[in-house]
């Protein structure tokens, strides 16, 4: 795993994993350079993406379609998925609207590790089955 702002080629990887927490309902600026920067390299390789943001239970509950920005990353990289995870606002995360929230009473982690296992495992068969072919 790397953060965004850290990734200089794509190239070494087979396929990537690419996802940003939300922000006001937005993808945070670095995945969207991250995916721009590369998006040469990433056409020609499995892409996926998440997002990690709600919290409250709605990502546990159904299907939440990408935010507008990671929508737009889909079809330019031609991903494979996309899916959204609950999110985290802890009095460590950053922001003033995470504080804003704490301060509130509205701290939540809804993270959930069974759902993004089973995810993860989705995408381990998928490139298995493909390598098989």
């Amino acid at each position: 795993m790397r953060t965004t702002s850290l990734v200089r080629d794509v190239s070494d990887f087979d396929a990537v994993v690419l996802g940003s927490s939300l922000y006001a309902g937005h993808w945070h600026r670095d995945a969207l350079r991250c995916a721009r920067d590369h998006a040469e390299a990433l056409a020609r390789r499995p892409v996926w993406l998440f997002s990690s943001g709600p919290v409250d239970s709605s990502a546990e509950q159904h299907d939440i379609p990408p935010v507008h920005g990671a929508a737009v990353e889909m079809r330019h990289l031609h991903a494979r998925g996309h899916v959204t995870f609950g999110g985290s606002v802890t009095a460590e995360t950053p922001g003033w609207i995470a504080h804003s929230l704490v301060k509130h009473g509205k701290a939540a982690e809804r993270r959930s590790p069974e759902h993004i296992q089973r995810w993860a495992h989705e995408i381990g068969v998928e490139l298995r089955s493909a390598d098989q072919t």
